[in-house]
């Protein structure tokens, strides 16, 4: 049942992610945004033809340690409460990719697709290397070994990377006292910006306690 719910939850929430990035993205007049707007849609396509490809082969490789290390786990963590606590840690762990993406040469290089617009704006995250597709497993299958079920992990990962993408837009920079713990578009702007004194800051995904415990933390203003 929750996995029926969390499937329905994700379809609808995808589906007002794109459409939001539509919407802010046709409203400006600028021509070098529509421009950028017009080839991150195209990378975006792209992203889908390819990654439509791997689809397969990542979910093979993001369920074979569950089936792998099955009888060797200590727990099969389910319900609600469970998932609360995946979704928090699978947060802590794209945290931690990102912030490798960003300090290791070799995912740089794949993760700078991504820092390549010219522009900020929703449709900037779009533009992503399908490469990093092919590695990100990797990052999350501890999750999968402890006990948590792949579709926790994977609904998780969906939830946390939509809300980023949320992120990129330049309609609404602040979001109050909720600052306090999620990351805000202003902070993700900051962490985007070529200025020297915000490289490599605000890699969190949905929460920046993460920044804020273990790398370098911008605050607003």
């Amino acid at each position: 049942m929750l996995n029926s719910s969390l499937l329905i939850v994700l379809s609808l929430w995808i589906i007002l992610n794109f459409l939001l990035t539509v919407f802010e993205e046709l409203s400006f007049k600028n021509s070098l945004y529509r421009a950028e707007f017009k080839l991150n849609s195209k990378i975006l396509v792209g992203n889908i033809a390819i990654k439509s490809a791997f689809k397969l082969l990542g979910v093979a490789l993001m369920f074979t340690p569950l089936i792998y290390f099955k009888p060797y786990q200590w727990f099969s963590l389910k319900g609600v409460g469970w998932f609360l606590l995946c979704f928090l840690l699978t947060d802590f762990f794209y945290f931690f990719k990102h912030y490798i993406n960003h300090k290791v040469k070799f995912f740089w290089n794949q993760h700078q697709v991504h820092h390549s617009s010219r522009l900020f704006s929703l449709s900037t995250g779009y533009r992503t290397s399908w490469v990093e597709s092919l590695y990100s497993f990797l990052f999350y299958s501890p999750l999968v070994l402890v006990g948590f079920s792949p579709v926790y992990v994977f609904s998780s990962f969906l939830l946390i990377t939509s809300y980023v993408h949320l992120l990129h837009t330049k309609k609404v920079l602040k979001v109050g006292w909720l600052n306090v713990i999620f990351q805000s578009p202003e902070e993700h702007q900051i962490h985007h910006s070529a200025a020297p004194m915000h490289l490599d800051k605000n890699f969190g995904g949905v929460f920046n306690i993460w920044d804020k415990f273990f790398s370098p933390y911008t605050k607003l203003g």
